[in-house]
C-alpha cells in the first residue's frame, strides 16, 4: 500500500528552488527536463536542495530512488540519508545521467528520509524521482524468526513493486515492471 507520509521542502533563509514540470519535456540546450519530473536545484551559494519524508507509520518501507542529471555541464553530489545514516550517495555529472538505488528500510513513525543534493564542480538542475512503500509486515516460520530484506533494483527499472518476504528470503512480487533482487541481511 503507498505510504500517506508527509513530503515537504527543507527550508532556509534562501531556500534553492524546487521545480515541477507538470508539462511536455522540455530542452533549451542549457536545461533538459522530463514531462511531469520533479526537480532539485542547490544553491548558487553551495547551499544543498533536501526533500523530506516523515514516515506516518512504523513499518519496512521499500525506498526506489533515481536522480537524472537535467542540464547541460551538471555535476552534483546527491544522496538519500535516514535514521542517521546515508543509504546511498554518487554524482551526476552528465545530461540524461541516471543514477538509481532501491532499499528497504525500517522506519518509526515521524522518522525521516532525505533525498539531496549539492554541488560538485557543475551546474545544477537535478530530476529527481522517489517511492516510498510500506510493506506488509511478513510473517515469521515456527522457529525460524524474522529476517530483514533489502532489495538492489537494476538500473532503469520503472514502477512501483510491493511483496511479502518470508524467512528463507522468498518473494511473493504482486506489481512491477521489473523484480527487484532481494537477499537476506542478518540482524
Amino acid at each position: 500500500m503507498p505510504s500517506t507520509g508527509c513530503l515537504r521542502r527543507a527550508t532556509s533563509a534562501h531556500p534553492p528552488p524546487l521545480k515541477y514540470n507538470d508539462g511536455p519535456a522540455y530542452d533549451d540546450a542549457n536545461v533538459d527536463f522530463l514531462a511531469d519530473q520533479m526537480v532539485l536545484v542547490s544553491g548558487i551559494g553551495g547551499e544543498a536542495s533536501n526533500l523530506i519524508f516523515t514516515a506516518p507509520q512504523t513499518g519496512l518501507y521499500a525506498l526506489t530512488t533515481s536522480f537524472r542529471g537535467d542540464q547541460y555541464g551538471i555535476g552534483v553530489a546527491v544522496d538519500v540519508e535516514a535514521n542517521g545514516s546515508s543509504l546511498f550517495e554518487s554524482t551526476v555529472s552528465g545530461e540524461g545521467v541516471v543514477v538509481t538505488d532501491s532499499t528497504a528500510i525500517n522506519l518509526t513513525a515521524g522518522q525521516e528520509v532525505v533525498w539531496g543534493i549539492e554541488p560538485d564542480g557543475g551546474l545544477q538542475n537535478t530530476g529527481i524521482s522517489a517511492d516510498m512503500t510500506l510493506l506488509p509486515s511478513p510473517t515469521p516460520e515456527p522457529d525460524v524468526g524474522a529476517a530483514r530484506y533489502r532489495a538492489r533494483a537494476t538500473a532503469g527499472q520503472k514502477g512501483t513493486w510491493r511483496g511479502t518476504a518470508t524467512a528463507h528470503g522468498e518473494l511473493d512480487q504482486n506489481s512491477g515492471d521489473a523484480g527487484p533482487q532481494w537477499s537476506e541481511v542478518p540482524l
